[in-house]
């Protein structure tokens, strides 16, 4: 059965409640943002590193800007990571939260733009 657009916007909706609950539900005790903030830096880092070592077959102009575009993506990733590591060595709270909280502003994004999905569907409706 093929995924409808709307079974896809379901199904990241849920994705992303068990996402915010379960960074809730870990932070809440006190335990350090490392481990959650790690995780997304480490998923950040895939889809623009596979587009980076897959083959191209086919030779664009835009293809140079494009991947400019990936490596900047990945050194930003890659600086991130690094600071978190600086940060959990010399056990810098400040550092860590930092860190945690830029690795979050993607997430962020797509949870607003979601909660602007659903409050349009309900204005067109009323």
């Amino acid at each position: 059965m093929p995924w409808t657009p709307d079974a896809k916007r379901a199904a990241g909706a849920i994705a992303l409640v068990l996402f915010w609950t379960g960074v809730f539900v870990w932070l809440r005790p006190g335990r350090s943002p490392a481990a959650p903030g790690g995780v997304l830096l480490g998923l950040y880092l895939l889809a623009p590193l596979y587009a980076l070592l897959a083959p191209v077959r086919e030779h664009d102009p835009a293809l140079r800007a494009a991947t400019g575009c990936l490596l900047a993506i990945v050194l930003a990733v890659l600086v991130l990571m690094g600071l978190l590591a600086i940060a959990v060595t010399t056990h810098s709270r400040g550092l860590t939260w930092t860190v945690f909280v830029a690795s979050l502003l993607p997430i962020a994004a797509v949870t607003i733009a979601g909660i602007v999905y659903v409050i349009g569907l309900v204005m067109k409706r009323g």
